[in-house]
C-alpha cells in the first residue's frame, strides 16, 4: 500500500504557507498546485475549487510525487466553512505534518 504524496497548506494570509510549499519544492522535488490560480478567478464557486482539488488527487494517485496544495487566503476567505468541511473530509487523502 502507497503513502499518500499530498500536502494541503492552510492557514492566514501572510503567515508563509507559500514559502514553506516553495522550499518543500526544492528540497523535495514537489510539484506545488496553488488552489487560488485553479480556481482561476472562480474561489467564490465552492463546488469548482473542490473539483480542482479532486483533479490534483486523481493526478496524484497516478504520478507517485509529492504534490503541495497551497490552499491560498483567497480561497480560504471565499469558500470560508464549505472549503473547511470540504478539506476535513479530505484527510485521509493527505500526508500530516
Amino acid at each position: 500500500m502507497r503513502t499518500n504524496q499530498l500536502i494541503y497548506l492552510t492557514g492566514p494570509s501572510g503567515v508563509g504557507e507559500t514559502t514553506c510549499a516553495l522550499a518543500a519544492v526544492s528540497a523535495f522535488n514537489a510539484k506545488l498546485h496553488k488552489l487560488d490560480d485553479l480556481c482561476r478567478g472562480r474561489t467564490n464557486k465552492r463546488r469548482f475549487c473542490e473539483e480542482a482539488v479532486l483533479r490534483v488527487e486523481a493526478s496524484n494517485e497516478q504520478n507517485g510525487r509529492l504534490d503541495i496544495i497551497d490552499v491560498g487566503a483567497g480561497t480560504q476567505h471565499d469558500c470560508n466553512r464549505d472549503l473547511s468541511r470540504f478539506l476535513q473530509m479530505r484527510r485521509s487523502q493527505a500526508t500530516h505534518i
